[in-house]
């Protein structure tokens, strides 16, 4: 029996020179087809013309059209599908399955002085108690769940590091001991974390570690600096060389480049980690963010002076090079709108014990949800049942036409409160979205679907804005 297929609408196409890779945003799944078959034809004119020949496949088993539609790229086109409708009806899957995420906020104390900072320029130094470890393990107790995250957040952590080795050990021997599951991470800003601490926390189970720095050394050293007044970039980047030569820690790092001015120079950044070698480094990966105004920013007026256009071009200049140079890149993908304040499981603790859903929303203790001294009942029913769970980015007119809305969920909930809207994209769009050609091709390398040296045959290829939108399903 031969059946009629059709593209699914929710195909994202990367046109090459001989070769056509198609990503669907559904399934999550990523196919080449080569140049010169009924296949790529079809392909080729649902991308350029919005029409796919009318495809008849006899259902082979094995067949590389049935492997399409296994993979939810190609559709029965006789049936009435039902991916947008079974998606609607998970929504994201916002459930952390069976782990407790836990983001703890150590302090709100920083040595550093940056004037953007989210919490404000004044600092509250209470640290957390050290029965929280206790209160943690006692929710943990009391759920169904068999699995514990916690991230270790500030201010800036490393200020109390002693303290968070201490917890994080005690919690991850409770973990052993009841045959839970017990993995960490930790946000830092890097000047503290020296190869003698990094160890420590590597031996707690504190595995991954995120450091932000400002653009290039220049720009870092304008804006993060300590509260002296004294730079910090060498300090930083010579503590993460330390840790990529110290074969005895096992760590991950993530640097987080943040990018808030035209000033920013992807050359610029470049050099300045090549001039640590950073091409060499193993454990460490790089990536660029903009810097974002939120809900405590003091330095509102520069915030986000970029656009997001002219941050899209900077980070595909800096992906470009980086590749040149051979700098370990990270390109950010995307998560279903599945954070700490959508998903069931996870809660966000600010010094004091109170508890909330976002991190945006610790600076303001009148939006917390519940107190550590809660009953575990009641914490696990709030943090279950907050404003955010409800949260859904197919109500909004932008979102529910958009191809990448299986994929992004909505990027961040709390964006949603006032966009700002562009043309083809809004404020809380992720920035990934505007290199998407770049996202495609890294995904399509690293899982195979194309070699690196085919990369050079998408040299000009591109993925619209207008190609991500379907027709209303309103």
């Amino acid at each position: 029996m031969k059946l009629e297929y059709e593209p699914s609408e929710y195909n994202i196409y990367l046109q090459g020179k001989n070769k056509i890779v198609i990503w669907n945003t559904v399934t999550d799944k990523l196919m080449s087809v080569n140049k010169g078959t009924e296949l790529y034809n079809c392909y080729y004119n649902t991308n350029k013309m919005g029409k796919s020949k009318e495809y008849l496949l006899n259902g082979s088993i094995g067949s590389e059209e049935s492997i399409h539609m296994l993979c939810g790229l190609l559709n029965i086109k006789s049936a009435k599908s039902e991916e947008y409708s079974e998606y609607i009806k998970e929504e994201y899957t916002k459930k952390t399955e069976d782990t407790l995420e836990v983001v703890v906020t150590t302090t709100f104390g920083c040595n550093f002085g940056c004037a953007y900072c989210c919490q404000g320029t004044s600092k509250d130094f209470t640290v957390f108690d050290e029965n929280l470890v206790d209160n943690i393990t006692y929710i943990l107790s009391n759920s169904n769940l068999k699995k514990l995250h916690v991230t270790w957040y500030g201010g800036e952590p490393l200020l109390h590091g002693k303290k968070i080795i201490k917890a994080s050990g005690k919690l991850k021997q409770y973990c052993k001991e009841q045959n839970y599951s017990y993995t960490s991470d930790l946000l830092t800003n890097g000047y503290l974390l020296t190869t003698k601490i990094c160890k420590e926390l590597t031996d707690a189970d504190i595995n991954f570690f995120q450091i932000s720095l400002d653009g290039s050394k220049k720009n870092h050293d304008n804006s993060r600096y300590l509260k002296s007044g004294l730079p910090t970039f060498d300090a930083i980047m010579a503590n993460i060389e330390s840790i990529e030569k110290n074969d005895d820690i096992k760590a991950k790092i993530s640097v987080r480049i943040n990018i808030n001015s035209c000033e920013n120079d992807a050359i610029d950044i470049i050099n300045d980690l090549m001039e640590y070698k950073a091409n060499t480094w193993k454990k460490t990966k790089f990536y660029l963010s903009p810097i974002e105004i939120r809900l405590g920013t003091d330095d509102s007026e520069n915030t986000n002076a970029q656009t997001p256009q002219k941050f899209s071009k900077l980070f595909n200049d800096f992906i470009q090079i980086g590749k040149k140079k051979g700098i370990p890149l990270f390109i950010p993908g995307f998560y279903k709108g599945s954070c700490t304040a959508t998903k069931e499981n996870s809660m966000v603790i600010d010094p004091k014990g109170n508890i909330f859903k976002c991190w945006d929303e610790v600076i303001k203790e009148n939006l917390k949800v519940a107190t550590i001294d809660s009953k575990p009942d009641t914490i696990l029913e709030q943090i279950k049942n907050s404003n955010w769970s409800t949260f859904k980015a197919s109500n909004t007119s932008l979102c529910s036409t958009c191809k990448l809305l299986p994929a992004c969920g909505g990027n961040c909930a709390i964006k949603h409160k006032e966009t700002v809207e562009y043309e083809g994209f809004h404020s809380a769009c992720p920035p990934i979205k505007l290199i998407l050609k770049e996202y495609i091709l890294d995904r399509a390398i690293s899982k195979g679907v194309l070699e690196h040296s085919e990369e050079s045959i998408f040299q000009y290829s591109a993925v619209s804005l207008e190609s991500l939108q379907m027709a209303s399903r309103k």
